[in-house]
């Protein structure tokens, strides 16, 4: 997983597109995003990148 702080006056998309480059320089053939199921405008917003959902979760947990 990388996180990345955005650059002033740089776009999501200019930095996901700089980020993918990067990505493909290390020899990385995927690049994969993650978003809350009730995060609509972010599920847009990686359509609009031309990616592709893949499936959708929910997670489970307990405290021990």
């Amino acid at each position: 997983m990388i996180s990345v702080r955005p650059i002033d006056n740089t776009s999501d998309r200019d930095l996901v597109d700089a980020t993918i480059e990067w990505a493909r320089t290390q020899g990385c053939t995927e690049f994969a995003a993650d978003s809350d199921l009730k995060d609509e405008s972010a599920q847009r917003f990686h359509l609009a990148m031309g990616m592709k959902e893949t499936y959708r979760i929910v997670q489970f947990r307990r405290e021990i």
